[in-house]
């Protein structure tokens, strides 16, 4: 173990007998700390580390040193051996000890020992040992003491991926940390840690009282305390303590800066700027944008919160430019653009270097379609990243800045800014600096398809060759990146796309498991007892279509609304709702029940009645939970019901049960489904009676709303919900019923793909138009419904492709018909895409009542053209009838959204789509042609895949949405 050096910063003037000649420094961030130690020539000392955070993160190779990683440096190069972390200590209560866990787990420690006061484990063959102040071990030997002002204002340690808030009070005082640590301490380092918000402004001074009472100075010792006695003081109580502090140390920015708190908070705001005009005297340094709370809080994505406090800092300073920087990126967030600007103007009057400032307004003139002003301020923004300049969000590095956190953002676009201006030269420099970085929500083999493009018109089509070979070879990775982000992904995102893709990624057990429990029937029953159970089937969905009355998606529409004031409004809605619902399902029941006994029926359409009322509550407690976008809820719901059912089909195919017996497995299968519903919903607070003031909701609200919608559902039973299975049973035989119903289900299959995809759409959409008018609504319905037709268009051909095969092997070779009939009704995913992304922007706009009469046209067309087919073509002419009328119910709906939205029309950009699509599947329709094997159409499928994904990437449907996202996001280093 190496001495360590003489300090290189002036040691204090005085200290106590404990720790005379200790050398210590206050210092800013406190990546700093590894770069004293290592200067001053520190070797192999165990290191106390006081904070709230570990600071040990892995740096991968070539990866710069910072606040959130230093110690990782640290021990990489033997500067220190074992780790001591302290932390607050109710880190180790009940409640709290998950997000300490989760820190060593992300951490991948080894050899890992819990105990009640503390943890034991290695890392990277080094001791850890977690544990409280008082649980501090002695030591023989000396150490560094390393602390965080952030340990006093942190009462827990939180789990990674949380965005903290610092106390308004120190939950522990300096002084009652002292007596806690050894004597022996070879450096001590304190960090203040105001840059990045962890530490609030008005306590930065807590490393200065603790560093004096450690080292037992006792000149400053009264003015510190007065700080203290203050905090806890009234306003005006604590005004006079602060004058008293102030008058101790008028050279010390502290006291001044608390007196400009304690001013504005009575009105005096007179006073309140003059004292902090003082404190920026005092200390420059407090001249930051941490200046108040708002930074952190808009991290955390309490934007009004953040808004609020930037306001509380421009009342004790009017022109303070960080304030106003602030309200600029909140006005961002709440997509007030034009606000968003004027703030962004006004700050660059004055600070011209703003890099922030900068960005919002290039955002803001994005938006606003200022092109010339956004690529100027972006182009303003990389010159200021050149010369050093960083936002906020950036991880903190002291000597090594990391790249700025926008940087990526801004340069892709940057690049489609150029690319439509047709700057090819420009466009391909910020592609080539992009090429080979992963940049976030972005397929690199996109960027690459840009840049061959761009080099392309600049006449090099060598280099755009290269380019297009690098797209294939990065699409693997494009994809295994796609699958990390889907794993990744949480409920209740932000971003439309994500809840689209969380909330469809749910239902592929589901889709799986129903496959199964079809495939197992059809296996152990006869075709025509195949058909009888599909009719019954389809009774008891007709049925529970009856009992929707619109309710489930009113539920969903209003939960989703009333849901940010509060849990008793949304249970207000749920509760009306679920009312009106048990009525009706109860009159509905009834009547069907004395119906089939009035024509003496078949104990089956008394078990379809039976089966109603789960599926028609089910309809409800499953619009509360997407209303609430509690996808996490949904998935673990539809596995276990997914799973339960599967395994009772199962049960009765191997007891050799006939049809009853499979519908009875399929009434227990939804029992457990809505028991779980109710479970879920209930937790979620969404059925507790809590009484609300007179006029908060109105019940009427909500059956203007549903009774046009029950109408709307009405129609919806007859084109979507199978309505010629009527015509089938009355015209035809019951092993049609059988093939049709085969066909419907796999087709249906995909759409509860789509409609888990459009399912969060009408929550997201219904705030939007609350939050931001139509614009933010046909922003979102275009992007939903690009991203859900590229990819519906392979996974239909794929399905007419292989299916024939497939269902000969899984359902038996007399259900070879099947596949004609799946061909045709093929058409109604991508018509259903088309349906359902437009009536969830037409019911969050309240224009439902328009669709009334063009629908019921859709439903006539659909009869008549069933009442025409079926007679003479069974099942083929059930799927013709049906696929017509759902194309055409799809087009009229998208083309009237688009006009009540004022959006470009998406036809061409469709049609574009299909073409291409027809185009690069057209070799495997061949090989299915000429009845080749199926490892070679497999093979020339998947060659047909990559390049329908090239051409998708050549019209840019697979690039993501670039809009600016101007708030402060998490630092993934800190």
């Amino acid at each position: 173990m190496n001495p360590v050096k003489p300090a290189t910063q002036p040691a204090p003037s005085q200290y106590s007998a404990a720790h005379k000649g200790t050398p210590c420094f206050l210092i800013e961030n406190h990546d700093e700390a590894y770069y004293l130690w290592r200067d001053a020539g520190v070797l192999g000392i165990p290191v106390i580390h006081v904070d709230p955070h570990h600071d040990m993160w892995p740096i991968p190779t070539g990866g710069a040193t910072t606040i959130g990683s230093y110690l990782f440096r640290a021990l990489q190069e033997e500067i220190v051996t074992d780790i001591y972390w302290v932390v607050p200590d109710a880190s180790f209560a009940r409640s709290h000890r998950d997000g300490l866990l989760r820190n060593l787990r992300q951490l991948r420690v080894a050899s890992l020992k819990m105990f009640p006061d503390r943890f034991e484990c290695e890392y990277f063959g080094h001791k850890l040992l977690v544990t409280t102040a008082a649980g501090l071990p002695s030591f023989d030997e000396p150490v560094l003491l390393d602390v965080d002002v952030d340990y006093f204002l942190l009462p827990v340690v939180s789990a990674p991926e949380v965005c903290e808030v610092p106390e308004y009070l120190p939950w522990k005082w300096p002084a009652d940390l002292v007596s806690n640590l050894p004597a022996n301490v070879a450096m001590l380092t304190v960090a203040y840690s105001v840059n990045g918000g962890t530490t609030s402004l008005r306590w930065k001074h807590l490393g200065e009282d603790f560093a004096d009472r450690f080292m037992g100075k006792d000149q400053r010792l009264d003015y510190f305390n007065r700080l203290r006695h203050a905090a806890r003081a009234y306003a005006q109580n604590a005004c006079a303590i602060l004058k008293c502090a102030g008058d101790l140390l008028p050279s010390h920015p502290a006291a001044h800066f608390h007196m400009a708190e304690a001013h504005e908070m009575q009105g005096d705001l007179a006073s309140a700027r003059e004292s902090y005009a003082r404190a920026l005297v005092a200390d420059s340094s407090y001249d930051t944008p941490y200046n108040c709370g708002g930074p952190v809080l808009e991290e955390r994505g309490e934007t009004e919160a953040a808004r609020l406090e930037y306001d509380r800092m421009l009342r004790i300073a009017p022109r303070e430019m960080h304030a106003m920087t602030g309200l600029a990126r909140c006005a961002a967030l709440q997509n007030d653009w034009v606000r968003a600007r004027r703030l962004a103007e006004t700050v660059l009057e004055v600070h011209p270097s703003s890099i922030e400032a900068h960005r919002v307004l290039a955002d803001a003139a994005l938006r606003i379609g200022d092109t010339s002003t956004a690529i100027r301020e972006y182009e303003r923004y990389l010159g200021l990243i050149a010369e050093g300049g960083r936002s906020l969000t950036t991880s903190i590095s002291t000597h090594a800045p990391e790249q700025d956190a926008f940087e990526l953002q801004v340069r892709v676009s940057l690049s489609q800014l150029y690319w439509h201006c047709e700057w090819w030269t420009k466009a391909e420099e910020q592609l080539r600096w992009l090429s080979g970085r992963a940049v976030p929500d972005t397929l690199m083999s996109s960027l690459a398809m840009r840049r061959a493009r761009a080099l392309a018109n600049l006449g090099q089509p060598l280099e755009a060759a290269k380019q297009a070979v690098r797209l294939v070879t990065v699409m693997p990775t494009d994809l295994l990146r796609v699958a990390r982000k889907f794993a990744r992904m949480r409920s209740s995102s932000t971003s439309v796309i994500g809840d689209a893709a969380v909330n469809m990624s749910r239902t592929v057990v589901t889709s799986f498991c129903s496959l199964a429990c079809s495939a197992i029937i059809a296996r152990s029953l006869s075709l025509s007892d195949m058909g009888t159970y599909s009719y019954a089937l389809w009774i008891s969905g007709l049925l529970a279509g009856l009992c929707h009355f619109g309710l489930p998606t009113a539920i969903t529409k209003f939960v989703s609304e009333v849901q940010g004031k509060g849990n008793a409004r949304a249970s207000a809605v749920v509760r009306v709702a679920m009312k009106v619902q048990v009525i009706l399902l109860i009159c509905i029941m009834l009547a069907a029940a004395a119906y089939f006994v009035l024509r003496s029926a078949n104990i089956l359409w008394f078990l379809a009645v039976f089966l109603v009322a789960p599926l028609a509550l089910q309809q409800a407690m499953n619009g509360a939970l997407v209303g609430m976008q509690n996808y996490l809820k949904l998935s673990r719901i539809s596995a276990c019901s997914a799973v339960g059912q599967l395994a009772l089909v199962t049960a009765v195919a191997l007891l050799r049960g006939g049809a009853g017996w499979f519908f009875v497995a399929a009434i227990l299968a939804n029992s457990f489904t809505l028991a779980l519903y109710v479970l879920e919903v209930k937790s979620a607070g969404l059925l507790s009676a809590q009484a609300l003031p007179r006029g908060t909701f109105k019940t009427r609200d909500l059956f203007r709303f549903s009774a046009p919608v029950a109408y709307l559902v009405l129609l919806d039973l007859v084109v979507w919900q199978r309505s010629e299975n009527w015509f089938l049973q009355r015209y035809s035989m019951w092993h049609e019923i059988a093939i049709y119903s085969v066909a419907y289900l796999i087709v249906a299959r995909i759409g509860s793909v789509l409609v888990s995809a459009t399912d969060t759409l009408l929550p997201m959409q219904s705030k939007a138009s609350v939050q931001s008018g139509t614009a933010t609504v046909g922003q979102a319905q275009t992007r939903v419904l690009c991203c859900i037709q590229v990819t519906l268009l392979p996974l239909c051909i794929g399905i007419a492709l292989f299916a024939r095969p497939l269902i000969e092997l899984f359902y038996g070779e007399a259900y070879g018909r099947v596949w004609p009939v799946l061909l045709i009704l093929l058409v109604s995913p991508l018509a259903e895409s088309l349906t359902m992304v437009s009536i969830a922007s037409l019911y969050s706009l309240n224009k439902q009542r328009s669709l009334m009469v063009p629908l019921t046209f859709t439903a006539l067309l659909n009869l008549s053209l069933a009442y025409a087919l079926v007679p003479e073509w069974g099942a083929i002419g059930a799927a013709i009838a049906n696929s017509i009328a759902q194309l055409a119910e799809g087009c009229f709906l998208l083309t009237f959204s688009t006009l009540a939205l004022s959006l470009k029309s998406p036809w061409v950009r469709l049609i574009r789509m299909y073409l291409v699509a027809a185009t690069c599947f057209a070799p495997a329709a061949i090989a299915l042609l000429y009845r080749l094997s199926l490892w070679y159409q497999g093979a020339i499928a998947a060659m047909c895949l990559v390049f329908y994904c090239i051409g998708m990437l050549y019209l840019g449907e697979l690039e993501f949405d670039f809009a600016p996202k101007s708030g402060i996001q998490g630092r993934s280093a800190a």
